[in-house]
């Protein structure tokens, strides 16, 4: 479960960065 979480959260952090540098 911790895993998953994990996961995730490093999944939505990532999207975060991309939006930051797609301008």
């Amino acid at each position: 479960m911790l895993v998953a979480l994990d996961q995730a959260i490093g999944s939505l952090t990532r999207n975060d960065f991309q939006d930051c540098f797609a301008d």
